[in-house]
C-alpha cells in the first residue's frame, strides 16, 4: 500500500474526485494517509525491536510509545486520522432480509 510511481501511471487517465467526495475520492483521502502512517508505524516498530516498548504490554503500543517520546503528538494524531479513515472507507451497507428484498423490487 503506497502510492508509488507504477499505480500512479497505470491511474494516470482516471479521474480522481476531491478527496471529500464519497467513494473514490473517500479512497484516495484513505490512501494518501495511511501512507503518511506508515513512517510513524515504523518508528513504533523499530521502538518495539530495540527494547524501548513492550509489545506484551496491556497499554497499547501507541500510547507507550508516545509517553517515551518515540513518536509525537502530531505522530498520534497521524495515526488515529489513519485508522479513522481506513475504518471509513470499509463501512458497508448492511439491510436485514427483508430490507433487501424491498430495495430488489
Amino acid at each position: 500500500m503506497d502510492d508509488n510511481e507504477m499505480r500512479r501511471d497505470l491511474t494516470s487517465d482516471i479521474f480522481i474526485p476531491p478527496l471529500e467526495e464519497a467513494g473514490l475520492g473517500r479512497l484516495e483521502a484513505a490512501l494518501k494517509k495511511v501512507v503518511a502512517a506508515q513512517a510513524v508505524e515504523a518508528k513504533i516498530n523499530a521502538a518495539v525491536r530495540a527494547g524501548t516498548l513492550d509489545k506484551n504490554s496491556s497499554t497499547p503500543l501507541v500510547n507507550q510509545a508516545a509517553s517515551a517520546g518515540v513518536i509525537s503528538e502530531d505522530d498520534c494524531k497521524c495515526l488515529q486520522d489513519a485508522d479513522d479513515i481506513r475504518d471509513e472507507v470499509i463501512q458497508v451497507d448492511s439491510f436485514d432480509r427483508e430490507a433487501y428484498l424491498a430495495l430488489k423490487g
